[in-house]
């Protein structure tokens, strides 16, 4: 038995065929939008520390398109975590050097929303010389040298602590930003 092509089975498999191609557009325009809503409040956290005339701070800024909400922040040293901000972390330190009641910080706690363009001082000093030393003897930075004075042996970057934030974006993707490293990463 012999298939009749007539004019009508060829302008019906013809809107079939408009109709899946159709469909296929939709689909792939669909989720081209969802990715740009995403990448349009995408935030990006940096954990930077700063020093001129005015102190030494550890800094944490939003350079991204999107607020950051923290879920979690961390202290690790030798093996341990300790949950909690820098502020926290050195204010329980033994020895220190400044007291606890003379530091300027800006808590960052889980929870909190960061929005883009912020840039939150966690943790320094006006007195700079002091906490200068203090910061990079105690915490690791990525990219940031030691101080020429500094004669203490026992802050070797392999000795130093270094601060984790674990933190989302409104639609629920996770990163991990680390003190000692440049670029954070996706959990």
């Amino acid at each position: 038995m012999k298939t009749k092509w007539d004019t009508d089975r060829i302008v019906g498999l013809s809107a079939m065929l408009v109709g899946l191609g159709s469909l296929f557009i939709v689909l792939y325009q669909t989720a081209l939008i969802r990715e740009q809503q995403k990448a349009s409040v995408l935030p990006y956290l940096m954990i930077a520390f700063n020093s001129s005339d005015a102190g030494s701070y550890i800094a944490l800024r939003n350079v991204g398109l999107g607020p950051a909400k923290i879920e979690q922040i961390r202290v690790r040293h030798d093996g341990k975590s300790f949950e909690g901000d820098p502020y926290q972390y050195y204010a329980k330190l033994e020895g220190a050097k400044v007291p606890a009641d003379r530091l300027y910080r800006d808590r960052v706690l889980p929870g909190m929303l960061i929005p883009s363009g912020t840039t939150l001082q966690m943790l320094g000093s006006p007195n700079s010389s002091v906490m200068y030393s203090e910061l990079l003897g105690t915490f690791q930075f990525v990219a940031v040298q030691d101080p020429p004075s500094s004669a203490d042996a026992s802050a070797t970057p392999a000795n130093r602590a270094v601060l984790e934030i674990d933190y989302a974006s409104v639609y629920g993707e996770r990163w991990r930003v680390r003190s000692d490293r440049v670029v954070p990463e996706p959990l």
